[in-house]
């Protein structure tokens, strides 16, 4: 079971490692930018808005996370032409989710390049404030922002099957050793002295006859 959940890991690690690094080079040329937006309204006066996006571009990943939270006690105003209009009340709750998916120009996306850190490609961003409408209300934003680069990703995604293929060695040469083969090549060591004929890798002390 541990065999098939190591092997299943290094399987989707690799999988990772190769779109990291197809993203990578396409990022100086492309900047690839997905989108979710969530908007919950509720009858008796939240409103929440959750926007989610994740960009690619210019040799890093970015991730932002915003979330608004309005929570309302009297209808909102709307100034038109023909004076001043409240929407309805109680508000009509509703619950919408939007997906998107865009290509641009890479240099769209401006990149804080201030400290050491924001210059090798890694910074971290973190905003809330509360605030009053003036016709009434509370609204809390908070505002998340995650960027690194490509290259860090790859080191990360690359040691989970490094590590697997040191075990996997390791294994076959505890296995060589069990049967009294070399641990380096596969000779039979039954019939040799010090060494290996083959390789020249010293003989364990102990071999099975």
């Amino acid at each position: 079971m541990l065999c098939l959940l190591g092997g299943a890991t290094c399987a989707a690690s690799l999988l990772l490692f190769a779109l990291v690094a197809f993203g990578w080079l396409r990022s100086y040329w492309f900047a690839d930018v997905f989108e979710r937006t969530t908007e919950v309204r509720e009858a008796s006066g939240p409103h929440c808005l959750d926007d989610a996006s994740v960009i690619s571009e210019r040799g890093v990943i970015m991730v932002a996370f915003t979330r608004r939270d309005e929570q309302r006690t009297v209808p909102r105003q709307y100034f038109t032409s023909n004076g001043v209009e409240f929407e309805a009340w109680p508000p009509t709750p509703f619950r919408l989710a939007r997906n998107l998916y865009l290509v641009t120009d890479p240099h769209r996306v401006s990149l804080l390049h201030r400290t050491f850190a924001q210059r090798l490609g890694f910074d971290i961003r973190h905003i809330s404030k509360t605030s009053s409408p003036p016709d009434g209300g509370v609204v809390t934003t908070t505002d998340w922002t995650l960027r690194a680069p490509h290259w860090a990703l790859l080191l990360l995604t690359a040691v989970p099957p490094l590590l697997a293929g040191r075990m996997i060695s390791r294994g076959a040469r505890r296995g060589r050793r069990r049967r009294g083969l070399c641990a380096n090549c596969g000779y039979d060591l039954r019939a040799s002295d010090d060494r290996c004929p083959e390789c020249g890798t010293p003989k364990p002390r102990q071999v099975a006859a």
